[in-house]
């Protein structure tokens, strides 16, 4: 496969994973009935409200990033760029995901570190739910 190739097909990728991130039609309010949904105890809800204020936008700026990127990759690559120039935008386009990623993993880490075992297993179980809701798919 060319690598012209392979970069399209990373970039449909990773276009995909990011639209993962769009919020659904209940937006937060979804979030917060999930939330509600564990029984978090007053001192996590403050927890909570911490780190959010804390991280508040923090993605948002690699989110801009991502796109202009996508947008870039798709332009160079219609206009016949070279291999080397659709490589480097590539690479600019990895790093700028990987750093959406750890943003993830941080968020991830610091809910592990919140939640107690019996609401990390409901957490994890309402994810699947909503992952397979919104594919249409049933267990």
């Amino acid at each position: 496969m060319s690598n012209i190739k392979k970069i399209i097909i990373s970039l449909f990728i990773a276009s995909l994973s990011i639209s993962s991130f769009a919020a659904d039609k209940e937006g937060r309010r979804g979030k917060m009935k999930a939330l509600k949904a564990l029984n978090l105890t007053e001192q996590q809800i403050t927890s909570l409200k911490e780190y959010r204020k804390e991280n508040k936008g923090k993605h948002k700026e690699s989110f801009k990033i991502l796109k202009q990127l996508r947008e870039e990759v798709k332009a160079a690559f219609i206009s016949g760029a070279s291999d080397e120039e659709i490589k480097s935008l590539h690479s600019r386009l990895q790093s700028e995901q990987a750093t959406v990623k750890e943003v993830r993993f941080s968020k991830m880490l610091f809910m592990k570190n919140l939640l107690t075992k019996e609401q990390r297993e409901k957490f994890m179980s309402m994810k699947k739910d909503k992952r397979h809701q919104g594919r249409g798919e049933e267990e």
